[in-house]
C-alpha cells in the first residue's frame, strides 16, 4: 500500500486529512485488507492473540496511540481547563496553560508539519521553562488560546495553518521566521522544507 511518490509530493487535503493511501478503501471493502475491531490481548511467537480469541499471524506489530484525546494523569480540575467537548486542548502556542504551572505539553499541534512542528515546539518550551522566554500576562493568554480555538472549522481544510503557528514561535525565540529570505512569492507558495528552519540552532 506504499505511495509512488514521497509523502512530501503528496501534500494535499485528503492526504492532510487522513494520510490514506491510494485504494486503501477500496482494500478493505474487497478484503484485500482485512480489518479486526478488538484490542491485543498479548504476543505469542510467531503473532498477536487478540481479546476476541482470535490469534494473527504477524512479521510487523505498529503501535497506533488512538485517535480521542484525553489526559488522564491530571486532575478533573486541571483537565476541565484544557479538554473541550470538541477534544480541543486549550492551550497556548499549543503547549502551556497558564492555570497549570511548571507543565508543558508536546504533540498538540499536529498537522501535515507535525515532525517540525515538534520540533520547535520542543525548542520553545525548553526556553520557556529555563525561564528564558517573555510569554503574556494570563489574561492575555486565555484571549489568544480562544481566538485561536474559536476560528478552528473541523470542516474546512486549511493545511496552510501549520504555517503561522510555527511561524509565531519562531518570531517567539527571536528567530527569523522566513523560511525563503524576502521572496514572498517562494514564501507563500512553495512546500515547507525543514532547511528552511537551521537557524533555529543557532
Amino acid at each position: 500500500m506504499r505511495h509512488e511518490q514521497a509523502i512530501d509530493k503528496l501534500v494535499n487535503c485528503r492526504l492532510y486529512i487522513r494520510l490514506s493511501s491510494v485504494d486503501f478503501y477500496k482494500h478493505i471493502r474487497s478484503g484485500k485488507l482485512k480489518t479486526q475491531k478488538t484490542e491485543i490481548a498479548r504476543f505469542v511467537p510467531g503473532g498477536v492473540k487478540l481479546a476476541n480469541g482470535e490469534s494473527l499471524q504477524a512479521d510487523v506489530v505498529i503501535f497506533g496511540t488512538g485517535f480521542r484525546k484525553d489526559i488522564p494523569f491530571l486532575s478533573p480540575e486541571y483537565r476541565q481547563k484544557i479538554l473541550d467537548d470538541r477534544e480541543l486542548v486549550l492551550i497556548y502556542r499549543n503547549m502551556i496553560h497558564p492555570d497549570i504551572p511548571r507543565m508543558g505539553f508536546n504533540g498538540y499541534n499536529g498537522g501535515i508539519f507535525g515532525s517540525l512542528m515538534s520540533e520547535v515546539s520542543a525548542r520553545w518550551l525548553t526556553e520557556y521553562l529555563k525561564g528564558n522566554l517573555k510569554v503574556p500576562s494570563r489574561q492575555q493568554m486565555l484571549e489568544v488560546i480562544e481566538s485561536t480555538y474559536d476560528s478552528i472549522d473541523p470542516n474546512k481544510c486549511i493545511a496552510q495553518s501549520m504555517f503561522k503557528p510555527i511561524d509565531q514561535l519562531m518570531t517567539d525565540l527571536g528567530a527569523n521566521p522566513h523560511r525563503y529570505g524576502w521572496n514572498l512569492i517562494a514564501e507563500y507558495l512553495l512546500p515547507i522544507n525543514p532547511s528552511g528552519y537551521h537557524n533555529l540552532q543557532q
